[in-house]
């Protein structure tokens, strides 16, 4: 093969790839959001999970018939995965994503009992949810902030993420492992257990019994008047914000 051929070849290799990659959508580099934003419908089966691992934010509204409406750019909305599995909804990209402009989800649900946040947006409520047994997880950075009335409520947060809660339940339990808080002060508990091993700070308020195990360097603020029972082998402290 003459040196010319050669040239040639590597040249047109180059041409090839070049195009391909600005004209393919779905490359590596995933997809760029394009065109204004619109609000579309979307038709979901029945869900009361929610496991957030998109950089959207998350309105929950109360009613008595489900609805999900999504503002954001048309191509990207039609990129987002629409399966229910065992009752939960994981809102996440059938196709990896490059870049898009802001993206809402808005939901109207009776009820509710599950909410994960482990993408960077934020899930917050407009109104004031009954809930039996409520469970809030954030593996991620975003914020959760929610009025909810529950008999029992599970907290977890093992990310930089902070949960917000106003209104009352029975008992708490409440893990911090990461560096995001939890402040919960307008969440009026009979019960709180607590057990920090994290940076991340809790603010309770506790009307019987508190407990709390830190292994962590987050400090615990609480206010009522429980009954405290602590064990504290880190440098985190138990502080009454009374």
């Amino acid at each position: 093969m003459s040196k010319f051929n050669k040239i040639f070849g590597l040249v047109s290799i180059l041409i090839i790839s070049v195009l391909l990659l600005s004209n393919c959508n779905n490359s590596l580099f995933g997809i760029k959001g394009s065109g204004d934003t619109i609000t579309k419908d979307i038709n979901l089966q029945e869900f009361t999970k929610i496991d957030m691992a998109i950089d959207a934010d998350v309105v929950l509204s109360k009613g008595d018939v489900q609805k999900v409406e999504i503002e954001g750019q048309e191509n990207i909305i039609d990129n987002i995965k629409t399966k229910i599995k065992s009752g939960e909804w994981k809102i996440d990209f059938n196709k990896n994503v490059r870049t898009h402009k802001e993206l809402t989800v808005y939901i109207t649900i009776p009820t509710f009992e599950s909410v994960v946040l482990s993408g960077s947006g934020n899930i917050y409520s407009d109104d004031t949810f009954d809930v039996n047994n409520l469970n809030l997880k954030i593996p991620g950075s975003g914020d959760i902030d929610l009025l909810i009335n529950s008999e029992n409520t599970d907290i977890s947060i093992s990310g930089s993420g902070n949960i917000y809660l106003e209104g009352g339940t029975i008992d708490q339990t409440i893990s911090v492992s990461g560096s995001g808080n939890y402040d919960a002060f307008k969440f009026f508990s009979k019960k709180s257990e607590i057990d920090i091993s994290g940076s991340g700070d809790c603010n309770v308020y506790a009307q019987d019994n508190l407990f709390v195990t830190i292994s962590g360097s987050g400090n615990v603020y609480y206010k009522g008047n429980p009954s405290v029972n602590s064990m504290i082998t880190g440098s985190g402290k138990v502080i009454n914000s009374n």
